[in-house]
Protein backbone atom coordinates (compact mmCIF):
# COMPACT_ATOMS: atom_id res chain seq x y z
CA UNK A 1 0.00 0.00 0.00
CA UNK A 2 1.53 3.59 -0.89
CA UNK A 3 1.99 6.38 1.38
CA UNK A 4 -1.50 8.05 -0.35
CA UNK A 5 -3.81 4.97 0.45
CA UNK A 6 -2.12 5.11 3.68
CA UNK A 7 -3.40 8.52 4.70
CA UNK A 8 -6.88 7.66 2.86
CA UNK A 9 -7.48 4.44 5.19
CA UNK A 10 -6.57 6.46 8.09
CA UNK A 11 -9.13 8.99 7.46
CA UNK A 12 -11.70 6.70 6.42
CA UNK A 13 -11.33 4.78 9.99
CA UNK A 14 -11.37 8.71 11.96
CA UNK A 15 -14.25 9.36 9.83
CA UNK A 16 -16.96 7.18 11.89
CA UNK A 17 -15.79 8.13 15.09
CA UNK A 18 -15.94 11.77 14.43
CA UNK A 19 -19.52 11.03 13.48
CA UNK A 20 -20.49 9.59 16.58
CA UNK A 21 -18.89 12.42 18.69
CA UNK A 22 -20.69 14.95 17.00
CA UNK A 23 -24.01 12.51 17.73
CA UNK A 24 -23.23 12.19 21.27
CA UNK A 25 -22.54 16.12 21.89
CA UNK A 26 -25.30 16.46 20.20
CA UNK A 27 -27.71 14.45 22.47
CA UNK A 28 -26.26 15.98 25.43
CA UNK A 29 -26.84 19.61 24.06
CA UNK A 30 -30.17 18.35 23.49
CA UNK A 31 -30.39 17.35 26.65
CA UNK A 32 -29.13 20.52 28.08
CA UNK A 33 -31.73 22.36 26.32
CA UNK A 34 -35.03 20.62 27.42
CA UNK A 35 -34.04 20.33 31.12
CA UNK A 36 -33.46 24.28 30.94
CA UNK A 37 -36.64 24.48 29.23
CA UNK A 38 -38.14 22.62 32.09
CA UNK A 39 -36.46 23.82 34.63
CA UNK A 40 -37.20 27.72 33.25
CA UNK A 41 -41.02 26.26 32.82
CA UNK A 42 -40.83 24.99 36.51
CA UNK A 43 -39.36 28.09 38.00
CA UNK A 44 -41.98 30.74 36.82
CA UNK A 45 -44.97 28.41 37.77
CA UNK A 46 -43.47 28.37 40.80
CA UNK A 47 -44.75 24.89 41.97
CA UNK A 48 -43.17 25.48 45.62
CA UNK A 49 -45.57 28.30 46.29
CA UNK A 50 -48.44 26.61 44.30
CA UNK A 51 -48.11 23.61 46.98
CA UNK A 52 -48.61 26.47 49.27
CA UNK A 53 -52.14 27.01 48.22
CA UNK A 54 -53.12 23.02 48.52
CA UNK A 55 -55.83 22.71 51.12
CA UNK A 56 -54.27 19.88 53.31
CA UNK A 57 -51.18 22.06 53.24
CA UNK A 58 -52.87 24.87 54.33
CA UNK A 59 -54.98 22.97 57.23
CA UNK A 60 -51.96 21.59 58.61
CA UNK A 61 -50.34 25.23 58.62
CA UNK A 62 -53.38 25.96 60.63
CA UNK A 63 -52.90 23.05 62.96
CA UNK A 64 -49.59 24.40 63.84
CA UNK A 65 -51.12 27.60 64.75
CA UNK A 66 -52.75 25.90 67.79
CA UNK A 67 -55.06 28.39 68.39
CA UNK A 68 -56.53 26.29 71.16
CA UNK A 69 -53.76 27.42 73.66
CA UNK A 70 -55.27 31.27 73.70
CA UNK A 71 -58.64 31.05 72.91
CA UNK A 72 -61.94 28.74 73.04
CA UNK A 73 -62.03 27.68 69.54
CA UNK A 74 -64.56 24.99 67.46
CA UNK A 75 -63.10 22.97 64.75
CA UNK A 76 -65.50 21.73 62.15
CA UNK A 77 -64.36 18.98 59.82
CA UNK A 78 -65.44 17.66 56.84
CA UNK A 79 -66.35 18.20 53.37
CA UNK A 80 -67.63 20.40 50.65
CA UNK A 81 -70.98 20.58 52.76
CA UNK A 82 -69.04 22.07 55.69
CA UNK A 83 -67.59 24.51 53.58
CA UNK A 84 -70.60 24.86 51.55
CA UNK A 85 -73.17 25.47 54.23
CA UNK A 86 -71.21 27.19 57.10
CA UNK A 87 -70.90 30.30 56.71
CA UNK A 88 -67.73 31.46 59.48
CA UNK A 89 -68.21 34.99 59.32
CA UNK A 90 -71.70 34.69 60.28
CA UNK A 91 -71.12 32.05 63.11
CA UNK A 92 -68.52 34.06 64.98
CA UNK A 93 -70.84 37.20 64.77
CA UNK A 94 -73.47 34.95 66.04
CA UNK A 95 -71.54 33.82 68.70
CA UNK A 96 -70.26 37.38 69.70
CA UNK A 97 -73.58 39.13 69.54
CA UNK A 98 -74.88 36.07 72.24
CA UNK A 99 -72.26 37.05 74.50
CA UNK A 100 -69.59 33.77 73.59
CA UNK A 101 -65.83 34.42 73.80
CA UNK A 102 -65.41 31.36 71.08
CA UNK A 103 -64.03 31.21 67.57
CA UNK A 104 -65.22 28.92 65.11
CA UNK A 105 -62.76 27.19 62.36
CA UNK A 106 -64.18 25.99 59.30
CA UNK A 107 -61.64 23.17 58.78
CA UNK A 108 -63.67 21.31 55.60
CA UNK A 109 -61.57 20.09 52.62
CA UNK A 110 -63.02 19.19 49.62
CA UNK A 111 -64.04 15.22 49.17
CA UNK A 112 -62.66 14.92 53.11
CA UNK A 113 -63.69 11.31 54.78
CA UNK A 114 -63.02 9.68 58.23
CA UNK A 115 -60.44 7.45 57.04
CA UNK A 116 -58.56 10.85 55.71
CA UNK A 117 -59.26 12.92 59.17
CA UNK A 118 -58.59 10.45 60.81
CA UNK A 119 -54.39 10.90 59.95
CA UNK A 120 -54.67 14.04 62.01
CA UNK A 121 -55.95 13.64 65.49
CA UNK A 122 -52.86 14.15 67.15
CA UNK A 123 -52.77 17.26 65.03
CA UNK A 124 -56.19 17.72 66.09
CA UNK A 125 -55.75 17.16 69.64
CA UNK A 126 -52.03 19.62 70.27
CA UNK A 127 -53.88 22.63 68.59
CA UNK A 128 -56.12 21.96 71.52
CA UNK A 129 -59.45 22.80 70.17
CA UNK A 130 -62.13 22.93 72.90
CA UNK A 131 -65.11 21.36 70.51
CA UNK A 132 -65.02 19.27 67.46
CA UNK A 133 -67.58 18.91 64.95
CA UNK A 134 -67.90 16.73 62.12
CA UNK A 135 -70.05 16.52 59.46
CA UNK A 136 -71.01 13.63 57.89
CA UNK A 137 -73.66 11.87 55.20
CA UNK A 138 -74.03 8.34 53.67
CA UNK A 139 -70.99 8.72 51.48
CA UNK A 140 -68.69 9.98 54.26
CA UNK A 141 -69.91 6.09 55.76
CA UNK A 142 -69.72 4.09 52.89
CA UNK A 143 -67.87 1.15 51.64
CA UNK A 144 -65.66 2.74 48.98
CA UNK A 145 -62.00 4.20 48.70
CA UNK A 146 -62.02 7.76 49.42
CA UNK A 147 -57.35 7.70 49.96
CA UNK A 148 -56.20 10.51 48.19
CA UNK A 149 -52.41 9.58 48.13
CA UNK A 150 -51.31 13.27 47.92
CA UNK A 151 -52.83 14.16 50.84
CA UNK A 152 -50.56 12.13 52.74
CA UNK A 153 -47.48 12.81 50.87
CA UNK A 154 -47.51 16.62 50.65
CA UNK A 155 -47.73 16.91 54.64
CA UNK A 156 -45.18 13.80 54.63
CA UNK A 157 -43.48 15.77 57.72
CA UNK A 158 -45.69 17.19 59.43
CA UNK A 159 -47.73 13.74 60.44
CA UNK A 160 -48.20 12.51 63.45
CA UNK A 161 -49.79 9.12 63.12
CA UNK A 162 -50.57 7.67 66.27
CA UNK A 163 -49.08 3.90 66.84
CA UNK A 164 -52.42 3.17 67.45
CA UNK A 165 -54.66 4.20 64.69
CA UNK A 166 -52.40 1.66 62.07
CA UNK A 167 -54.92 -1.06 62.24
CA UNK A 168 -57.05 1.54 60.26
CA UNK A 169 -55.04 1.39 57.25
CA UNK A 170 -54.57 -1.37 53.83
CA UNK A 171 -50.99 -2.40 53.51
CA UNK A 172 -51.04 0.13 50.30
CA UNK A 173 -52.44 2.90 52.75
CA UNK A 174 -49.55 1.83 55.41
CA UNK A 175 -47.24 2.28 52.21
CA UNK A 176 -47.87 5.53 51.30
CA UNK A 177 -47.64 6.77 55.02
CA UNK A 178 -44.03 5.14 55.12
CA UNK A 179 -42.79 5.47 51.93
CA UNK A 180 -39.45 8.36 51.52
CA UNK A 181 -40.67 11.25 49.27
CA UNK A 182 -38.96 11.29 45.68
CA UNK A 183 -37.02 14.59 44.63
CA UNK A 184 -39.48 14.10 41.64
CA UNK A 185 -42.56 14.22 43.32
CA UNK A 186 -43.45 17.79 43.25
CA UNK A 187 -43.16 17.60 39.18
CA UNK A 188 -46.91 15.76 39.32
CA UNK A 189 -47.68 19.57 39.71
CA UNK A 190 -46.00 21.36 37.37
CA UNK A 191 -49.18 21.80 34.53
CA UNK A 192 -51.48 22.57 37.31
CA UNK A 193 -48.93 24.88 39.11
CA UNK A 194 -48.29 26.89 35.28
CA UNK A 195 -52.43 26.71 35.32
CA UNK A 196 -52.82 28.73 38.50
CA UNK A 197 -49.81 30.55 37.93
CA UNK A 198 -51.66 32.05 34.73
CA UNK A 199 -55.08 32.20 35.88
CA UNK A 200 -55.17 32.19 39.50
CA UNK A 201 -52.06 34.47 41.11
CA UNK A 202 -53.76 37.29 41.52
CA UNK A 203 -56.70 35.91 43.66
CA UNK A 204 -56.47 35.89 47.79
CA UNK A 205 -56.82 32.69 49.15
CA UNK A 206 -57.02 33.47 52.31
CA UNK A 207 -60.37 32.91 53.82
CA UNK A 208 -61.02 34.28 57.87
CA UNK A 209 -61.57 31.21 59.68
CA UNK A 210 -61.70 28.99 56.42
CA UNK A 211 -58.96 26.90 54.94
CA UNK A 212 -61.23 25.83 51.89
CA UNK A 213 -60.04 27.32 48.85
CA UNK A 214 -62.88 28.31 46.58
CA UNK A 215 -65.17 29.08 48.91
CA UNK A 216 -65.64 33.19 49.94
CA UNK A 217 -69.08 33.59 51.41
CA UNK A 218 -71.22 36.14 50.71
CA UNK A 219 -68.51 38.00 48.77
CA UNK A 220 -68.13 35.04 45.92
CA UNK A 221 -70.68 33.82 43.48
CA UNK A 222 -71.29 30.81 41.47
CA UNK A 223 -73.13 31.15 38.62
CA UNK A 224 -71.61 27.88 36.75
CA UNK A 225 -72.28 25.87 39.69
CA UNK A 226 -75.51 26.08 39.57
CA UNK A 227 -77.48 22.65 38.16
CA UNK A 228 -80.87 22.79 36.20
CA UNK A 229 -83.70 21.11 37.66
CA UNK A 230 -82.83 18.37 35.28
CA UNK A 231 -79.49 17.73 35.87
CA UNK A 232 -80.66 17.57 39.79
CA UNK A 233 -83.51 14.92 39.30
CA UNK A 234 -80.79 12.85 37.35
CA UNK A 235 -77.87 13.19 39.96
CA UNK A 236 -80.59 12.32 42.65
CA UNK A 237 -82.13 9.30 40.43
CA UNK A 238 -78.24 7.88 39.47
CA UNK A 239 -78.27 4.80 42.26
CA UNK A 240 -74.41 4.96 41.61
CA UNK A 241 -74.22 8.56 42.58
CA UNK A 242 -71.73 8.35 46.02
CA UNK A 243 -74.24 11.12 47.71
CA UNK A 244 -76.92 8.55 48.00
CA UNK A 245 -74.41 5.43 48.43
CA UNK A 246 -75.98 2.23 50.17
CA UNK A 247 -74.89 2.47 54.14
CA UNK A 248 -75.35 -1.27 55.97
CA UNK A 249 -75.24 -2.78 59.46
CA UNK A 250 -71.70 -3.79 58.01
CA UNK A 251 -68.40 -2.23 59.02
CA UNK A 252 -66.40 0.84 56.76
CA UNK A 253 -63.20 1.56 56.94
CA UNK A 254 -64.92 5.41 57.49
CA UNK A 255 -67.20 3.63 60.08
CA UNK A 256 -64.34 2.82 61.84
CA UNK A 257 -62.18 5.76 61.46
CA UNK A 258 -64.99 7.74 62.68
CA UNK A 259 -65.44 5.59 66.05
CA UNK A 260 -61.11 6.20 66.57
CA UNK A 261 -61.36 9.69 65.94
CA UNK A 262 -64.60 10.01 68.58
CA UNK A 263 -63.27 7.67 70.92
CA UNK A 264 -59.04 9.28 70.70
CA UNK A 265 -60.76 12.72 70.37
CA UNK A 266 -62.98 12.61 73.70
CA UNK A 267 -60.17 10.52 75.60
CA UNK A 268 -58.13 13.67 74.73
CA UNK A 269 -61.18 15.95 76.57
CA UNK A 270 -62.05 17.33 73.64
CA UNK A 271 -66.01 16.84 73.22
CA UNK A 272 -67.49 15.70 69.73
CA UNK A 273 -70.83 16.43 68.13
CA UNK A 274 -71.73 15.12 64.83
CA UNK A 275 -74.09 16.74 61.96
CA UNK A 276 -75.84 14.54 59.29
CA UNK A 277 -75.79 17.03 56.25
CA UNK A 278 -78.86 18.36 54.26
CA UNK A 279 -79.70 16.96 51.41
CA UNK A 280 -81.54 18.26 48.48
CA UNK A 281 -85.69 16.88 48.98
CA UNK A 282 -85.38 14.31 45.89
CA UNK A 283 -81.67 13.20 46.78
CA UNK A 284 -83.55 11.86 50.43
CA UNK A 285 -86.84 10.72 48.69
CA UNK A 286 -84.09 8.37 46.79
CA UNK A 287 -82.55 6.68 50.03
CA UNK A 288 -83.97 3.53 51.14
CA UNK A 289 -85.15 3.19 54.39
CA UNK A 290 -83.32 0.68 55.59
CA UNK A 291 -80.36 2.77 54.38
CA UNK A 292 -81.30 5.54 56.39
CA UNK A 293 -81.52 3.34 59.53
CA UNK A 294 -78.80 1.74 59.11
CA UNK A 295 -77.21 5.57 58.95
CA UNK A 296 -78.84 6.35 62.08
CA UNK A 297 -78.06 3.37 64.06
CA UNK A 298 -74.36 4.26 63.15
CA UNK A 299 -74.44 7.21 64.50
CA UNK A 300 -76.57 6.45 67.83
CA UNK A 301 -73.78 3.94 68.51
CA UNK A 302 -70.99 6.33 68.37
CA UNK A 303 -72.45 7.10 71.48
CA UNK A 304 -71.82 11.36 70.96
CA UNK A 305 -75.06 14.40 70.26
CA UNK A 306 -75.61 13.80 66.68
CA UNK A 307 -78.29 16.34 64.84
CA UNK A 308 -80.12 15.00 61.64
CA UNK A 309 -80.16 17.76 59.55
CA UNK A 310 -80.89 15.84 56.52
CA UNK A 311 -84.61 17.29 55.48
CA UNK A 312 -83.62 20.83 57.36
CA UNK A 313 -83.28 22.36 54.06
CA UNK A 314 -86.38 23.63 51.19
CA UNK A 315 -84.70 22.75 47.57
CA UNK A 316 -84.59 26.46 46.56
CA UNK A 317 -81.47 26.41 48.76
CA UNK A 318 -79.52 24.07 46.70
CA UNK A 319 -77.22 23.93 43.64
CA UNK A 320 -77.22 20.89 43.62
CA UNK A 321 -78.50 17.58 45.56
CA UNK A 322 -75.90 18.13 47.97
CA UNK A 323 -74.58 21.85 48.16
CA UNK A 324 -76.38 25.01 49.24
CA UNK A 325 -76.50 28.22 47.96
CA UNK A 326 -75.22 31.17 49.94
CA UNK A 327 -78.90 31.97 50.55
CA UNK A 328 -78.96 28.56 52.45
CA UNK A 329 -76.08 29.52 54.05
CA UNK A 330 -76.94 31.93 55.75
CA UNK A 331 -79.89 30.41 56.77
CA UNK A 332 -78.42 26.81 58.00
CA UNK A 333 -75.80 28.56 59.48
CA UNK A 334 -77.90 29.90 62.59
CA UNK A 335 -78.39 26.24 63.53
CA UNK A 336 -74.81 25.43 63.92
CA UNK A 337 -74.80 28.65 66.31
CA UNK A 338 -77.30 26.83 68.31
CA UNK A 339 -75.64 23.61 68.60
CA UNK A 340 -71.89 25.12 69.42
CA UNK A 341 -74.07 27.21 72.29
CA UNK A 342 -76.00 24.27 73.39
CA UNK A 343 -73.07 21.79 73.88
CA UNK A 344 -70.04 24.85 75.36
CA UNK A 345 -73.05 26.09 77.95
Amino acid sequence: MSRTDDIIDKTKRKEPEAKKWKVVVGIGVGLVLVFSVYFGIYCFADVDTYLETKEIVRLYDFYDLKVGENETAVYILGDSFVSYSIYSPLLNQQLSERGFDISEYNLAIQGGVPIMHSLQVQNIIDSKPSLVIIGVSYRHLADGNYWIEERVSLVKDRLKIREDSFYLYSNYQIDDINSDLSIWYSKKFLMSALEYKLTNSNKSIVVKNSVYNDYHGLNYTRPSMQHSYEEIVAAAQDPNNSFRAKITSESTQNKEALLYMINVLEDAGIPVILINAPLHPLLSENISDESRQNLHDFLDSTGVTWYDMEFSMNEKYFIDIYHLDDRGALKFTPYVTDMIIQEMS
